[in-house]
């Protein structure tokens, strides 16, 4: 998460979604400051009475296709970006931010051969929930990934700050499968429930016929989710781990 106090801005960051390099950019011209840790969320601010005026921040994140972001997740994944799994220094216990079991899933996805595999084994109890499912309700603007520079030089300008340069592209994985097919009906059944959901921000054909039990149980999950999330969130700011955002 990225502050300016001076500029009155927050941005919200999340994986596999251009956060590094906005908040890069944020950092370097337009007087940000790291805040908490890197893919912190909205909620813990509104209780932190070091941040007087909280309502004047314009505050703004990035929004990505559900199936966009886990087919770039699972690149990044499979292909060990940076050696994120496999480098000592990015380990949770080490003060990072890859936990143990997500070098478990590693171990796992390296071995698959395709995006389809890979969707069915991490979505095999659960259906997809992100990061806008807690935060969407605080954005006062949205930086849509497949127009990452040209929607953050509108929201430079809707913050009347002068655009220092165009968005640098950076983080891109190098190695990545080309199929990101997914058959309609595991599409629909993992995915339809989290564009419902946040109906009000993607187009409305992305809009499936969900059934009365599955709204209930995607509420059921998404409520566990926010409170997993937001204890994650509490240990990291006491921790102070995530930080290194590079």
């Amino acid at each position: 998460m990225i502050i300016s106090r001076k500029n009155k801005y927050i941005f919200i960051a999340h994986p596999s979604s251009g956060g590094t390099a906005i908040m890069n950019e944020l950092l370097e011209n337009y007087d940000g400051e790291i805040l908490y840790h890197k893919h912190c969320n909205y909620p813990p601010l509104i209780n932190d009475s070091s941040i007087k005026n909280l309502k004047d921040y314009f505050v703004f994140g990035v929004i990505s296709d559900p199936i966009d972001k886990s087919f770039s997740e699972y690149n990044k994944i499979k292909f060990n970006a940076n050696n994120q799994y496999t480098n000592e220094n990015f380990f949770i216990e080490n003060g990072g931010n890859v936990s143990k079991k997500m070098r478990k899933v590693y171990h796992k996805v390296k071995k698959m051969k395709s995006f389809e595999e890979y969707v069915k084994y991490r979505y095999r109890f659960k259906l997809y929930h992100d990061w806008v499912n807690i935060n969407s309700p605080y954005l006062n603007g949205i930086i849509r990934f497949d127009k990452l520079s040209y929607d953050f030089e509108l929201i430079i300008k809707e913050l009347n700050l002068p655009l220092k340069r165009g968005l640098p592209h950076i983080n891109k994985t190098t190695k990545k499968d080309s199929e990101n097919y997914l058959n309609p009906k595991i599409k629909n059944r993992i995915f339809g429930p989290y564009y419902n959901f946040n109906s009000q921000i993607f187009d409305k054909s992305k809009k499936q016929k969900i059934n009365f039990i599955v709204k209930i149980y995607y509420k059921i999950i998404n409520y566990i989710h926010v409170k997993l999330v937001l204890q994650r969130d509490r240990k990291f700011i006491q921790d102070k781990r995530g930080l290194n955002h590079k």
